[in-house]
Order: C-alpha cells, then sequence, then structure tokens
C-alpha cells in the first residue's frame, strides 16, 4: 500500500513534465507553418510598387512589326508645320476673299460693296496669295520628305487641282479684278454691279469652290493610303 503513490506520482511527474515539452513541439511547428505561409503569400502576391512599376513599363514592338506612320527627324518636321500653317494662311485667306465678294455680290448698298471688295483684296493678297504660295512649295518638299511617289493617285489629284485653281486666279480673276477696280475708280457701280453678277463669273466661282473643297478632302483623307 505504501508503493502506489510513489508509482502514481512518478507516472504524473512524466506526464506533466512531457506536457510543455509537446507544447514547445506545436508551437514550433505552427510558427513553422506560418512563416512558410507568409512566404508563400509574399512570393504569391506582388507588391503594389511591384504592379505599378510592371503597369508603367512601355511594351516594344517586335522589330518585324512596322507601322502606317514613318519615323520623321526634326527636319520633317519643321517641313509638315511650315506646310500646315501655310495651308491654314491659304484656306482662311482663300475663304475670306469669296465670302466678302459674296456680300459685294448680294448687296445694293454701294458703300458695303465698296468696303467689302476692298477688304476681299486686302485678304487676296496678305493671305491667300501667299499662303498658297507657301502651301504648294512646302507640300512638294514634304512628298519627298515622307517617302511619297509623285504618281500617288491623290498626289496627282491635288497637284492638278492646285493648278488649277492658281491658274484660275491669274488668268481669270486677275482680268476680272482689273475691270472691277477700274469701274470702282470711276464711279461706275453699275459696271461693278454687272461684273459682280455676272452669270459666268458666278458659275467660275462655284466652281472653283467645289475644287477648293475637294483639295482639302484629298490632303486630309489621303484616300490609297
Amino acid at each position: 500500500m505504501g508503493a502506489r503513490p510513489a508509482v502514481r506520482s512518478s507516472v504524473w511527474w512524466r506526464i506533466s513534465s512531457g506536457v510543455p515539452a509537446a507544447r514547445r513541439r506545436l508551437g514550433r511547428s505552427s510558427a513553422r507553418r506560418r512563416c512558410s505561409g507568409s512566404v508563400a503569400s509574399r512570393t504569391a502576391i506582388p507588391s503594389p510598387r511591384a504592379t505599378v512599376w510592371i503597369s508603367l513599363t512601355p511594351t516594344r514592338s517586335t522589330p518585324g512589326t512596322r507601322t502606317s506612320i514613318p519615323r520623321i527627324g526634326d527636319a520633317a518636321r519643321l517641313v509638315i508645320l511650315a506646310h500646315v500653317l501655310a495651308a491654314f494662311a491659304y484656306g482662311a485667306g482663300y475663304t475670306a476673299t469669296n465670302v466678302l465678294t459674296e456680300l459685294a455680290r448680294r448687296t445694293d448698298d454701294p458703300v458695303v460693296r465698296r468696303q467689302a471688295l476692298q477688304f476681299s483684296g486686302v485678304f487676296d493678297r496678305r493671305f491667300n496669295i501667299t499662303g498658297g504660295t507657301l502651301a504648294g512649295i512646302t507640300g512638294v518638299i514634304a512628298v519627298f520628305v515622307f517617302g511619297y511617289s509623285l504618281l500617288t493617285p491623290w498626289i496627282v489629284a491635288a497637284i492638278v487641282i492646285y493648278v488649277v485653281i492658281v491658274g484660275t486666279g491669274i488668268l481669270f480673276w486677275g482680268r476680272v479684278g482689273r475691270e472691277i477696280d477700274s469701274a470702282m475708280a470711276a464711279g461706275d457701280e453699275a459696271r461693278v454691279n454687272a461684273l459682280l453678277r455676272s452669270p459666268r463669273n458666278v458659275a467660275v466661282s462655284r466652281a472653283e469652290n467645289t475644287l477648293f473643297i475637294t483639295l482639302i478632302a484629298l490632303m486630309v483623307l489621303r484616300p490609297g493610303t
């Protein structure tokens, strides 16, 4: 009877002493699992900084990929800038000249007619003629800079239309303008009115305006390229 408590206490000591060791082993294994889980989560989920860096990295096309827009240098950019500015001046001068001439054609007031024709001449000389000349020169240069062929259909059509408009302005409207100026200087308002409202002059003006709109469409759309 005296030996049983000693056995019981010995067994209890081994059990109680083994519990902390088991707890320590469980703690270490759970810590290893948490550590491995955190490493896996860090590996699987990229940081926001890495995500932003990846999204901001520009994509490069393969060497065999070619776009329809050729690479141009600084000289080519200057040429195209000069051509666009000259074309704007040409378009503004042409439009203002025709609008003011149409106003002079439709009005019955001699003073309004005279003022409209005067401003029409100013826009014609300063913007229409100057801008048209520069637009033609820079346009031809741009054709060679960008490697176009002069036999490209829309370029051939644009050149023909441009030559027709310029030729009409020099050969036809130059003569009509001199006749109108002479009639205005002589004070012959009836003659001025007759020249402005002549069916032939009106028809030529409408046809020229149609060609001008076609020229703009060809330069902007460049069909076939």
